[in-house]
């Protein structure tokens, strides 16, 4: 696991570290670009509520 190559000792912190480096090759392996910290910041960061979601889905 990448959080033991890394030594990192905390079980949640490896976890969260596993987890993201997952994701991180999940997406490479299937052609697609990982979403950055940079891309969410220029999304629109209004709070939506769980029924602000869904009813712009069409649910």
């Amino acid at each position: 696991m990448p959080s033991e190559i890394s030594r990192i000792k905390d079980e949640y912190t490896a976890f969260c570290f596993d987890e993201a480096c997952m994701y991180i090759i999940t997406q490479l392996q299937d052609k697609q670009v990982p979403s950055w910290r940079e891309d969410a910041e220029n999304e629109d960061r209004t709070r939506k509520t769980f029924l602000d979601v869904h009813m712009k889905e069409g649910v």
